[in-house]
């Protein structure tokens, strides 16, 4: 499955503000331009956006018309419009799985397209309208649509059901070293049974909290979770050498044998800069050292995993010291 334990870029921040921990903003234009050229001449050999990311797909497909001579196109992976949710009918499903099509055909000047998403599995999936759209993204496949479906997935049990579909290409989940729920729920063994599907993992930095000072952290889960984590990961940073906390979440998602390629995004060049500089002179951690990881990390509570549920009300300031994290396994 893995060759060069690959980085592929995800593109969110091109099109929009984004992550817990963005300090930047959008780039211009002209940004967004460099930065794929960047990450294409420096290896990236996949690109993954959305409708739902606004300006990405636009500024992507300007991005690779003006591609500098020399340079291969890159993959590129993109989600059909997340608004198939909402629709009443099985047939305003199909109308409107069409319509982002087409318009992912026009905004990146791509056919076929290579990759071609769900936006999330358990809205859009076998649950909306008996799969419909599941059902019409693979009839477009076999017309020569695009080469490849799939979908990106929030939760283990969304990810086993897709790899049981012989007709799954794709699949994207959010994985990090806090993130223990794709090993309990033994996701690495069912991938390693379907090497012909493409994993790709995204949120390493937990939209970039984990790499970022407490003052970032969700209010909800306390000063207090997000200092002893932050200690917890500096003093692993240390013990696994590594250059720092970004290096370290890297290293541990590039560790994964079952994950073909992690997704990482940048606000800007320089940050894109650093993440090749830390592909190319760092390995990834070494199996002893994965252990390490996960046996001095306390057990995550699900809400921290999941940030669409970072601004509920129930606090877990004071977990730590109540007792309330135990250990992973």
């Amino acid at each position: 499955r893995k060759t060069n334990m690959a980085l592929a870029l995800g593109t969110v921040q091109l099109g929009l503000p984004y992550g817990a921990a963005n300090v930047h903003g959008m780039p211009s234009e002209e940004q967004a331009t460099a930065m794929v050229h960047y990450a294409v001449q420096h290896g990236f050999n996949s690109l993954d956006t959305a409708h739902a990311y606004e300006l990405s797909q636009e500024r992507v497909g300007k991005a690779l018309q003006c591609l500098p001579e020399g340079l291969s196109m890159p993959t590129v992976v993109t989600k059909i419009d997340a608004k198939i949710a909402s629709a009443k009918t099985p047939e305003e499903v199909v109308e409107l799985v069409d319509a982002s099509v087409s318009n992912s055909e026009k905004l990146l000047g791509l056919k076929p397209l290579h990759t071609m998403c769900l936006h999330h599995w358990g809205q859009h999936g076998t649950s909306l309208h008996d799969g419909v759209a599941w059902k019409r993204l693979k009839e477009h496949k076999a017309n020569g649509k695009f080469l490849q479906v799939g979908a990106s997935t929030y939760n283990p049990e969304d990810v086993l059901e897709l790899l049981k579909d012989p007709d799954t290409n794709h699949i994207q989940l959010p994985f990090n070293l806090l993130d223990y729920r794709w090993r309990e729920a033994g996701v690495p063994e069912a991938c390693a049974k379907r090497p012909d599907v493409t994993i790709h993992a995204r949120s390493s930095f937990l939209q970039g909290i984990l790499v970022s000072s407490d003052e970032r952290w969700p209010a909800r889960f306390g000063r207090e979770m997000a200092e002893n984590y932050i200690a917890i990961l500096e003093d692993l940073v240390q013990k696994c050498g590594r250059k720092n906390r970004v290096d370290l979440c890297i290293a541990y998602a590039r560790a994964q044998p079952w994950v073909t390629a992690v997704l990482v995004g940048a606000e800007t060049i320089e940050q894109l800069q650093d993440l090749v500089s830390l592909r190319d002179n760092a390995s990834p951690l070494t199996a002893e050292q994965v252990k390490l990881v996960d046996d001095a990390l306390p057990r995550a509570p699900p809400e921290l995993l999941n940030p669409g549920k970072w601004n509920e009300k129930t606090s877990f300031a004071g977990s730590f010291q109540s007792g309330l994290l135990g250990p992973k396994q």
